[in-house]
Parts: structure tokens; sequence; C-alpha cells
């Protein structure tokens, strides 16, 4: 068997890291990575994008709600921490609130 049916009769794993922001993006065994928006558009990308992997399609992602979800509270999390660190009077848990609010390396 070729290299090339082997990928295509293995199975496509679809990893997603979010973040506010983006949804890094990854496919196994195919190697390929890519970044899309956390916006309503970068979803509609990001299932294209798994379609030309996947034969049958984005399919399993049901439209993207698990996504949709981690990004409410993503955002929600972020808020409130925000929100939270206006009234911390320890030094300690200021340190810790500014280390939250801190972008990812």
């Amino acid at each position: 068997m070729t290299p090339a049916k082997a990928i295509a009769s293995a199975t496509v794993t679809v990893g997603v890291n979010i973040s506010k922001d983006h949804l890094h993006v990854a496919v196994h065994p195919v190697g390929e990575t890519r970044r899309f928006g956390n916006t309503r558009s970068g979803h509609t990308a990001l299932l294209r994008w798994i379609g030309q992997h996947d034969p049958r399609g984005a399919r399993p992602l049901y439209k993207l709600a698990e996504l949709v979800a981690a990004r409410r509270s993503l955002t929600r999390n972020r808020t409130a921490t925000l929100n939270r660190s206006k009234t911390l009077s320890r030094e300690l848990l200021k340190r810790h609130a500014r280390h939250r609010q801190r972008p990812p390396p």
C-alpha cells in the first residue's frame, strides 16, 4: 500500500486548541496545522478546511457548538477576572489576577 493510500484509508483526527481570539487546528496523520479566527467566519472556514481532509465532511463537529460554548466560557472567565481584579486588596491575589489576564505565550 502506498503512503498516500495509507493516509487516505486511515482515520483522520482533528485537534483544536481554543483561545479567545483563535482556533489552532492540527490534522493527524497528515500533519497540517492552521490557525482560524474564533469568529463565525473563522468557524465556517474551519469547517471547509476540515472537509478537504475528511470526505464525509465536518459533520462530527455539529456546527461547532462545543467551540462556541468554550469561547463563551473563556470570555466570561476573563470578564470575571477583570472585574474581580478591581476590588482586590491583597498583593498576592492581585498578582494572581494579573497572571490570569496575560496573553498566552
